[in-house]
């Protein structure tokens, strides 16, 4: 069936091609086009580059542990107001007790990023921050290609539809090979917003970790209330063991009184 449909529309294009030269031919030559006009009446410059760049940001910060829950909640606050530069919410964990800690994920434009750094630099201490960057040039060109050219095809699909000789099959065939290349395009067409998505946004990964003061006196102090709970664990393990212990200790016992009573036997006689 599609070759059916590719030598429908290569007759299609070669027609199209012989009426495009029979009218260049009857129509006086096109004067070129004039190069835009800037507001300073110079010829505008070329385009700036796109962005082809999607960054990654790993930034990890030193609070008190008193600190970490308040301030996990304050980036979710700032990140949810932060409306201009679309900034999103990705994940958040927060972990308490003995290993306090908090990971937080954002996506947003990049200088809602930037704001979010440099609250987070100000409520405490930077121990470590990286960033990463992933060229998308050349996913976004193979996509805008492969758009292009199913466009293409559906347009050339959508004008032999248009015409009146077609028979009933040929209508079917047309009609699921549009279809076909319908749902091509869609999906084309997210997988190509989510490239340009992750271009036009950044990503930020924040840990949320304890000082170092407070990472150095933590164990001491968990252990000095841990005392009481170890003490009680030690006992029971103790009592468990003479549990196990006694048996062993009864038959000992027996055995060596019977063997020191034959001993003397044997002596005797």
């Amino acid at each position: 069936m599609r070759n059916y449909l590719l030598t429908l529309v290569a007759a299609l294009a070669l027609l199209g091609c012989g009426k495009k030269e029979e009218m260049s031919a009857a129509a006086p030559a096109a004067a070129p086009a004039a190069a835009p006009v800037g507001s300073g009446g110079q010829a505008a410059a070329g385009a700036a580059p796109r962005r082809t760049l999607a960054y990654h940001h790993w930034l990890m910060v030193e609070v008190a542990e008193e600190r970490i829950a308040t301030l996990s909640q304050s980036a979710q606050t700032r990140c949810q107001q932060d409306t201009i530069n679309a900034c999103e919410m990705l994940g958040a964990r927060i972990s308490s007790g003995r290993r306090a800690s908090a990971s937080l994920s954002f996506r947003a434009k990049p200088a809602g990023i930037r704001k979010l750094i440099a609250a987070l630099s100000t409520e405490g201490g930077i121990k470590s921050q990286s960033t990463s960057a992933e060229d998308l040039a050349g996913p976004i060109t193979d996509v805008e290609k492969q758009l292009a050219m199913r466009q293409s095809y559906r347009a050339k699909l959508e004008e032999l539809l248009s015409r009146k000789a077609l028979g009933v099959d040929e209508l079917i065939k047309l009609n699921k090979e549009l279809a076909e290349v319908q749902s091509d395009l869609e999906a084309m067409s997210g997988k190509h917003a989510q490239l340009l998505r992750r271009v036009d946004t950044e990503e930020l990964d924040v840990t949320l970790d304890v000082s170092g003061g407070d990472a150095f006196w933590r164990p001491i102090s968990h252990a000095f209330s841990d005392f009481g709970g170890n003490f009680a664990q030690g006992v029971a393990n103790t009592v468990t063991a003479l549990a196990y212990l006694l048996p062993w200790l009864v038959m000992l016992f027996v055995f060596v009184w019977l063997l020191r009573k034959l001993w003397r036997r044997r002596r005797v006689a």
